[in-house]
C-alpha cells in the first residue's frame, strides 16, 4: 500500500475543517494507488509495428481466455479501439506479412497483398497520364472556387 499524505483541507458542512487524504491518482478496491500515465494535451504515443502486432496477438490470447478487450486495453494502456483497429489491419494483412508491410505508418499505403482491380471498361492510367488528370481537376475545382467566391461576394453587396 503506498503513503497517502495529508494536507488538503475540506469544509465539513458544520463550520469547521477535516484533514482529508491527498494522492497522485486514482485509489482501486485493494487500496494500492493507480496513476494516469495519459495526460491531457499530451503529445500522442508512436508505438512500432512489431509493438502493434505483438498486441493485438496477445490481445486475441486474452479475450479467447475470457478476459474483456477493455481489460485487455488497460493493461496494455491502450484504447479498445485502438486494438480493434490493429486487429482489423492485422486480419486484412496476407500471412507472410512483415510488421511494417501491415503497419507502414507516416501516410504511406499498406501492401497487404490486394491490388486495385479497374473497372470493367476502364485502362489504367499510367503515372503521366494521372498527373495531368489531377491537374486538370484542380484546374477545374479552382475555377469553381473563383466563381463561387464572386458569387458570394455579389449576393452579400446585393443583401445591403
Amino acid at each position: 500500500m503506498t503513503e497517502v499524505s495529508t494536507g488538503f483541507c475540506g469544509f465539513n458542512g458544520f463550520g469547521g475543517f477535516l484533514d482529508l487524504p491527498r494522492f497522485g491518482g486514482h485509489l482501486k478496491s485493494l487500496g494500492e494507488e493507480v496513476f494516469m500515465s495519459r495526460l491531457r494535451g499530451s503529445a500522442k504515443r508512436r508505438h512500432t509495428p512489431e509493438f502493434k502486432v505483438e498486441a493485438v496477438r496477445l490481445m486475441r490470447e486474452r479475450v479467447a481466455a475470457g478476459v474483456t478487450l477493455q481489460r485487455v486495453s488497460e493493461e496494455l494502456d491502450l484504447g479498445a479501439d485502438m486494438l480493434r483497429v490493429w486487429a482489423k489491419q492485422v486480419e486484412a494483412a496476407s500471412e507472410d506479412a512483415t510488421p511494417s508491410e501491415i503497419f507502414p505508418g507516416h501516410g504511406r499505403k499498406r501492401l497487404n497483398g490486394k491490388s486495385v482491380k479497374p473497372l470493367p471498361g476502364q485502362r489504367v492510367l499510367t503515372l503521366d497520364e494521372e498527373l495531368a488528370r489531377l491537374r486538370r481537376e484542380n484546374e477545374r475545382l479552382r475555377q469553381e472556387r473563383d466563381f463561387l467566391k464572386k458569387a458570394a461576394a455579389f449576393f452579400a453587396k446585393e443583401s445591403r
